[in-house]
């Protein structure tokens, strides 16, 4: 399992991260500070979750899913 965690704070992307890998220990957890870190990083198709802030400080978290489901027309986006 491929996780990437979008958010701009710190202490949030590391806490989510910790969780995340006490559940899912073979996890692999990956953290981008904003949108356009993200969207560097999405272009791999291999991801199963991506945890998204919606207020990101560059971009709306909206702006990057409609850019994630551009790119990757197959992934699957559930709300």
């Amino acid at each position: 399992m491929k996780i990437l965690v979008v958010d701009d704070h710190a202490v949030f992307r590391v806490g989510l991260k910790k969780i995340l890998k006490s559940e899912w220990e073979t996890a692999v957890v990956e953290e981008a500070p904003t949108a356009a870190a993200a969207l560097q990083k999405i272009g791999d198709p291999s991801w199963s979750l991506l945890i998204l802030d919606l207020t990101l400080p560059d971009r709306s978290g909206m702006e990057v899913l409609k850019e994630v489901k551009k790119r990757n027309p197959q992934i699957e986006l559930k709300f």
